[in-house]
């Protein structure tokens, strides 16, 4: 048993090693950050075209928000990334209906 020890101690730090690397609050933030960034140019799509929503879609529109806000804060990124998606859809939709023509303000940054 004495013969394997080092090999056991050796295998120990190697796996420590990662583990004390990651500050996995630090992650957590910085998932936080980039979920909520992906909400802005949904917040600011669907802000632009917010007064020709119905007021049924007034009520999706800020509980999609506050729903997608909590999903950052709480880590889950996907569900945030997902109600992005979902109210940039809602705003285009609305902007059709409505016959506005507004700029695609997340496209244009790519450029």
């Amino acid at each position: 048993m004495t013969r394997y020890m080092p090999a056991v101690a050796l295998a120990v730090a190697v796996l420590a090693v990662p583990a004390a690397a990651c500050d996995v609050e630090e992650m957590n933030r910085h998932m936080n950050a980039v979920c909520l960034a992906a909400l802005d140019p949904a917040r600011e799509a669907i802000g632009a075209v917010l007064p020709h929503a119905t007021d049924a879609e007034r009520v999706l529109v800020a509980r999609s928000l506050a729903r997608a806000a909590i999903a950052c804060d709480t880590g889950d990124p996907r569900e945030g990334a997902a109600a992005a998606s979902l109210l940039s859809r809602l705003a285009g939709r609305i902007e059709a209906r409505a016959g506005l023509d507004l700029p695609l303000p997340s496209l244009a940054a790519l450029r």
